[in-house]
């Protein structure tokens, strides 16, 4: 009976450390932040990974993903000296698009140990597909791990007309990787690109596909040609006020030169 009752006790205790041994993810990129959700059917163990759909709308534009995994309750004291920070692993990400070299922060929160590391990820249409960043840390006999899932959605380079835009993964799109938020999300991000509301995007039939019809309108809006046309306009405009403003003031000293000198000749006559 009383070694029952020790049992129960050390594994209720080692309940109590595993929770408060956690492993997540936080950014303090505000966009990203607004986009980031919790996937569906998580599994034992794996109750901190993330997932976030991110969608470029042409090849020549980046984004530096910068992510932070926070480890609470942290301890190193038993680790092995090459083992005294978190490891990572990218699946998909080239390791010239990986940063991970920024200094880590420690310190202590409502008394208890903390640990934060980061990597940044340089992201472009380029990646478009499921991507993976993994922290992973282990103290004592509890190894800890959490995946951060990135959906990254390019625009179709296959354009069935002029007004129709759509995004896909660049690959097949897994119904299971999606959640109705990662669905808002992805609709909002096109829909805001282009000023219009969410509800102009729709999916296609086959789920394959985000589209948005664009008025031609403002398509002209983002063409490159009127946007110089009217900028050299604006400049044209600026230079003629400037000048028709110095014209006059010229006008107006000359004006008054010669008001003085006729005046000036009445009253010596």
């Amino acid at each position: 009976m009383q070694k029952t009752v020790c049992a129960l006790i050390l594994y209720s205790s080692t309940i109590i450390i595993n929770a408060e041994e956690r492993l997540s993810w936080f950014t303090t990129d505000g966009d990203m932040r607004k986009f980031i959700s919790v996937p569906d059917s998580l599994s034992e163990g794996k109750e901190e990974n993330r997932a976030m759909p991110w969608v470029f709308h042409d090849m020549e534009e980046k984004k530096i993903m910068e992510l932070k995994c926070m480890m609470r309750g942290f301890n190193d004291s038993n680790n092995p000296s090459d083992y005294k920070e978190a490891r990572w692993s990218h699946p998909g990400f080239d390791a010239s698009q990986v940063d991970t070299n920024t200094p880590p922060k420690k310190g202590k929160e409502n008394g208890e140990e903390y640990a934060i590391w980061t990597i940044n990820i340089t992201t472009s249409a380029e990646d478009a597909g499921m991507k993976w960043a993994t922290c992973e840390w282990q103290q004592g006999d509890f190894p800890l791990s959490t995946d951060f899932i990135f959906l990254i959605f390019r625009r179709n380079p296959h354009e069935v007309n002029k007004t129709l835009r759509c995004y896909d993964l660049g690959g097949p799109l897994d119904e299971k990787d999606m959640t109705q938020k990662i669905e808002d999300d992805i609709k909002s991000q096109i829909s805001a690109h282009y000023s219009m509301p969410a509800s102009n995007v729709t999916r296609s039939s086959d789920g394959q596909e985000f589209c948005i019809s664009v008025d031609t309108i403002v398509l002209d809006a983002f063409n490159p040609t009127v946007i110089i046309i009217v900028i050299t306009v604006l400049i044209a405009a600026v230079i003629i006020t400037l000048f028709g403003v110095k014209f006059r003031e010229r006008i107006r000293s000359s004006v008054c030169e010669n008001c003085e000198i006729m005046l000036s000749k009445i009253s010596t006559t």
